[in-house]
């Protein structure tokens, strides 16, 4: 649907929330949160530094069916290359508040992964891995694999890695613990190797002592 025609930029926040609630269950609701609901909130943040409750609850209704809400909302806004941490916290906080099915979870995991690196990247994948699953994780989750994947993509950085960073990683160790293979385990502490002289001392430290109890089991 070309929504552009409609000029949504042009409609009062009630009638963004309303449309939202209208198609939050139809095949239009992802295009309509990517085209129309999430530039609004954009804006609406870029211009007030805070979200109104309108836009909030569009969000929250927006999530009803979690697939949507990331196609529509959370990989476009990564995919942008701009999210700010007004928006990163937002979307967040809706994300931590949710049902997403073991499945959806997974995949959004993948996707994430398979993204260029950034701080808002490392931010949601963060948020997910700290989940509380409502249901049992997929074993094997084919998220495994992409999280380290996209972790050994930093063997070869030589910057400093932010805190946000290593606390992902301390996540992803820690959720999938028990379905870490032996050579990822390697991995990960040749990885630890390479990085242990970055300020995050005892969170490496940490880190360590978990991978070096499960070489043990």
């Amino acid at each position: 649907m070309a929504w552009g025609k409609n000029q949504p930029q042009n409609w009062s926040l009630n009638a963004v929330y309303e449309t939202t609630r209208i198609l939050s269950f139809t095949t239009k609701a992802q295009s309509f949160y990517k085209l129309v609901l999430l530039p609004r909130v954009r804006d609406y943040i870029s211009k007030y530094q805070e979200l109104h409750y309108l836009l909030f609850q569009s969000l929250g209704r927006a999530s009803l069916v979690p697939q949507a809400f990331f196609d529509g909302i959370v990989f476009p806004l990564c995919e942008s290359g701009t999210c700010t941490v007004r928006e990163a916290v937002y979307v967040g906080s809706i994300l931590e508040g949710i049902f997403i099915p073991p499945l959806v979870h997974s995949s959004a995991l993948s996707k994430l992964a398979s993204m260029e690196h950034s701080g808002t990247i490392s931010y949601f994948i963060k948020i997910l891995l700290e989940k509380e699953p409502d249901l049992p994780d997929p074993n094997p989750d084919p998220a495994v694999n992409a999280l380290m994947d996209h972790f050994m993509k930093f063997l070869t950085e030589t910057r400093q890695l932010p805190v946000l960073w290593h606390r992902t990683l301390l996540a992803f160790v820690h959720r999938y613990k028990n379905q870490l293979q032996d050579q990822d385990k390697d991995r990960l502490m040749v990885l630890l190797q390479k990085h242990e002289s970055q300020s995050a001392g005892s969170l490496m430290d940490f880190l360590r002592d978990i991978i070096n109890e499960l070489n043990d089991i």
